[in-house]
């Protein structure tokens, strides 16, 4: 039998914590000592959930002014225009700058959330951005735990079905059926300590809801750990294990080799592998005696049926249901173009008997308008959320766009048309609460090629290209989009020949048809948005990119971020509301299976080298072959930067023309043929 407790050091909250022991020590977290654990994981016990709150409360420095060019009010992911070097006070915390800012930004504390509802949710996810001088923005209004239904639904529960069955068993996620609940803070990950976290990260806070169940295989009864009879032979690791957490929450504050509260306990220098883990709640399947009725045989097989004792088999699982907030790094996006806070929500299970069918869902609600604690500080925003769902370009699908000039050897593959396979803005309003398949376990050959689902500005063919397991979508925006400021007049740079050159007037009445007062941010999506990406393009090779392969997280670029035995459903409840649902098929016996193994990420600043080369480009007419004017002044903000990579002009007079439209959805969905089962 082994340690249920010592499990636990395989979620991201509790391996963030081992990686701290062994980053300071050297040792292992069972090689540690229960105070170097205590330090970082405190239980909260049910009567203690108020605690389970945190705000970052660090005061911080406006980030330096970082050379916009023309750039009037770039906000969120820019810096704060009116900001100076001096007004940033000593050191202050933009990035890209000095190596003493680059250690103050990933040290600091900026998240806040609370998780005292009793709802096993997280509820007023916030985050101070650098770049609109670290204000407090609201992430989420919640994240929460559960599965999808059928009618469009969300339940606070999992299901699972064993082989053979043909109905699911509902297992609760809910306060009454909590078994562990835990705070853990300044988590570490080296690169490669931990086979499933492989990436380096440094953890601000985590949040982690332990459910453990035993589930009577022939007569599918649940019973919560914690309600076994008092008779029952694990009454007394139970005990154990809760004796051993406790530890962990009486550690004294003053130091590792301290003595803990009450007579007779271990003192903080105590080595957790001999105090900690010796519950003996983790095994192969159990079977327990149990009574059921036999009908009688032969000649009185007329008569009542009697009582008989046989030995179920009962397996037991455990589910944990997390949320880990890092603090900031520029790995989430290829290239380092901007810092961005990652975050972590993850629905990990493990049984004692294989599970033929597991399904869970995570929804993510972000507030209908953006909520700031202070100003905005880019006038360009619209206050409301909408959401973008996009598909990457893949290798050898690239096409040739706007015959421009080239500074130097840098590309221009921005526009949607080419960084961009495909897209849909606003997906509720066009698939309603339909649910979009993203991830399909069973479309294994790759490449897939196919046409005719899209029109794509430059490519006559249409070509959709996809990889093993990769179905609609790649990834998911959730964001405010972004109005032009006043403009009075248009032209398009590298005309066709015999087009006239002259500038195009605009008035006040085009800017519907003329899409300026709606714009959707991509790439980089610099202010106030929610990313997801299940997926990136093969095209690139950061590792943090890098899909599952053979069991693997981050191990093949262009390979989906989901284990490969998931498919991934989304589903938008409305334009800021939307479900991640799972299932998860053949999990084998005593392994974990993850749900959102890749997290998400919200952006906080864009790097001041991605701003030059913006603006440079801007100015050389390469990522703004369409420029807009007022006056005498011509108008680069990133409202026209982001307009320009959805949208084209034919001729100065226009009318816009948009870079990709999905014609035949039903083809982009079954790509003209049924998957062929691995």
């Amino acid at each position: 039998m082994a340690s249920l407790l010592e499990l636990l050091l395989d979620t991201m909250p509790f391996a963030g914590a081992s990686g701290a022991i062994y980053r300071e020590k050297g040792k292992t977290a069972r090689q540690g000592t229960v105070g170097a654990l205590g330090k970082r994981i405190t239980y909260i016990p049910p009567e203690g959930i108020l605690k389970l709150v945190h705000k970052s409360d660090k005061v911080m420095h406006a980030p330096p002014s970082q050379g916009k060019g023309g750039d009037e009010g770039a906000g969120q992911g820019a810096g704060d225009p009116g900001s100076s070097s001096q007004d940033a006070g000593q050191g202050g915390a933009a990035q890209g700058g000095a190596a003493s800012d680059d250690g103050l930004r990933r040290s600091s504390e900026i998240w806040g959330f609370d998780a005292t509802s009793g709802m096993i949710a997280m509820d007023e996810i916030t985050c101070q951005v650098a770049g609109d001088s670290f204000q407090r923005y609201r992430v989420l209004d919640s994240v929460e735990f559960g599965s999808d239904t059928d009618d469009g639904g969300f339940e606070r529960l999992l299901r699972v079905r064993f082989e053979g069955d043909k109905l699911p068993i509902d297992l609760p996620i809910d306060d009454a059926s909590c078994f562990l609940r835990f705070l853990v803070k300044d988590g570490i990950q080296d690169e490669n300590h931990h086979w499933l976290w492989p990436l380096a990260a440094l953890h601000e806070r985590a949040v982690m809801w332990v459910f453990v169940y035993d589930i009577e295989l022939a007569t599918k009864a649940v019973t919560p750990l914690q309600d076994l009879p008092e008779d029952h032979r694990d009454r007394e690791g139970i005990r154990k294990l809760l004796g051993s957490v406790e530890r962990l929450a009486e550690r004294s504050s003053s130091g590792e080799g301290d003595v803990l509260q009450g007579t007779g306990e271990p003192t903080s220098e105590d080595i957790v592998g001999d105090t900690l883990f010796n519950d003996d709640l983790w095994g192969p399947i159990t079977r327990e005696p149990m009574v059921v009725p036999v009908p009688a045989t032969g000649a009185g097989a007329g008569a009542p049926a009697g009582p008989a004792q046989i030995r179920a088999a009962v397996a037991r699982i455990v589910i944990c249901c997390s949320v880990t907030f890092h603090k900031e790094g520029d790995d989430f996006t290829p290239g380092s173009p901007a810092w961005a806070a990652r975050f972590h929500p993850h629905i990990m299970a493990r049984c004692t008997w294989p599970i033929a069918e597991l399904s869970a869902a995570v929804r993510f609600v972000r507030p209908p308008k953006t909520i700031i604690e202070g100003t905005c500080g880019c006038s360009e925003m619209n206050p409301e959320m909408s959401s973008l769902l996009v598909a990457d370009t893949n290798a050898g699908n690239y096409i040739m766009i706007e015959k421009v000039p080239v500074i130097g050897t840098v590309p221009p593959p921005m526009f949607w048309n080419n960084l961009f396979n495909y897209y849909m803005v606003d997906p509720f309003k066009e698939r309603g609460g339909a649910a979009i398949q993203v991830v399909d376990r069973l479309r294994v050959s790759e490449p897939r090629t196919f046409h005719g689902a899209i029109a794509r500005y430059g490519d006559p063919a249409a070509k959709v290209t996809r990889r093993a397991r990769q179905a609609t979508f790649d990834n998911v925006h959730v964001a405010p989009t972004m109005a032009a400021p006043p403009v009075d007049k248009v032209w398009r740079f590298n005309l066709p020949p015999g087009a006239s050159s002259a500038p195009h007037p605009l008035a006040e009445s085009d800017r519907e048809s003329w899409h300026l007062d709606k714009i959707w941010m991509a790439p980089i999506c610099a202010h106030d948005c929610f990313h997801m990406h299940w997926r990136w393009t093969d095209s690139v090779n950061d590792r943090s990119a890098f899909g599952f392969s053979g069991g693997k997280p981050y191990a093949a670029p262009g390979a989906t971020m989901v284990p490969e035995n998931q498919d991934v459903f989304i589903r938008f409840q409305n334009a800021f509301d939307f479900v991640y649902r799972v299932t998860a098929y053949d999990c084998p016996a005593d392994q974990w299976q993850v749900v959102v193994h890749h997290g998400a990420a919200y952006v906080t600043e864009v790097k001041p080298w991605f701003m030059l080369v913006r603006d440079r480009m801007s100015l050389a007419f390469q990522l703004n072959p369409t420029q807009f004017g007022h006056g005498l002044k011509a108008v680069n903000e990133w409202s026209t930067f982001y307009w320009n990579m959805r949208w084209c002009l034919d001729s100065n007079a226009g009318p816009a023309r948009e870079r990709v439209v999905i014609v035949d959805w039903d083809l982009l969905v079954s790509e003209g043929a049924p998957p062929v089962k691995p």
